[in-house]
């Protein structure tokens, strides 16, 4: 869905949306979808004036194309509990986040690479704060997990080049999560969002005052339900070559880059 001036501009890839109900795709006001191929389980609402290309209907409807891909593991000791960080720079490392990630208060984390288990707790960067790294993974695991890059935060981050989050930038687990939870981009300097997202049973809400993966070689979404508010333009580039982050296995020139369920 997107309304009130939203954009989605994915000039070099496909929106495919797996829902067969009649208003699979909304698009209402002044929003507007850019892509050369636009494809639909049901129907859609919008007229021509919100779609740069038409929207095909009663297309077929795809499997998940990260189903089947291995689960991070997730240890059964935490390596940080209910950690905040506010005001100050810190370098973080990979591990088990147990009850969730803050940053706060002007605070600028740096990633060291690797992945990071957010476990059974929220990932929020607001008030300021930066949250910066490259070849890092977010696996978002139980049913407290969720993401909030809130308005005045920074976020700079790839995905890992390799291992068991390659190409994946932030992944919510359908095992542990439970339906219907909301994951919110609304960092106004979200420019570079290297890598996949992907919410299988999530919904990722985007209210970016400013565009969101701009500066992205590539940025590819595969989630339940899309939703664009507020004005926001979430581009999703395309250029697979340019970077060293490889594309995960069915999706990219693969595959269209938004599945929504």
């Amino acid at each position: 869905m997107a309304q009130n001036g939203s954009h989605v501009t994915a000039t070099g890839c496909a929106i495919y949306s797996n829902s067969t109900t009649p208003d699979s795709l909304l698009v209402s006001d002044t929003s507007v979808i850019t892509s050369p191929s636009i494809c639909s389980g049901g129907g859609y609402k919008g007229s021509s004036s919100n779609f740069t290309t038409m929207p095909q209907t009663d297309c077929p409807v795809l499997a998940d194309p990260l189903a089947s891909r291995p689960l991070p593991t997730v240890g059964s000791t935490c390596d940080y509990t209910n950690l905040t960080i506010t005001g100050k720079t810190v370098s973080l490392l990979p591990g088990t986040y147990c009850g969730g990630l803050t940053v706060t208060g002007g605070a600028t984390v740096n990633l060291q690479p690797g992945v990071y288990i957010i476990n059974n707790g929220n990932l929020t960067v607001n008030t300021g704060s930066s949250f910066i790294g490259a070849n890092v993974g977010f696996f978002l695991t139980g049913k407290n997990s969720t993401l909030s890059f809130t308005d005045t935060s920074t976020i700079d981050i790839t995905a890992p080049a390799s291992g068991m989050m390659a190409g994946l930038l932030i992944w919510e687990d359908a095992s542990t999560s439970g339906s219907g939870k909301s994951h919110t981009i609304g960092s106004n300097n979200a420019r570079n969002l290297l890598g996949t997202l992907y919410f299988p049973l999530g919904h990722l809400v985007v209210t970016s005052p400013n565009p969101v993966a701009a500066q992205s070689d590539y940025t590819i979404i595969v989630a339940d339900h899309l939703d664009l508010t507020a004005s926001p333009n979430l581009v999703l580039n395309s250029n697979y070559a340019n970077s060293n982050i490889p594309v995960p296995a069915g999706v990219g020139p693969s595959l269209g880059a938004v599945l929504d369920r």
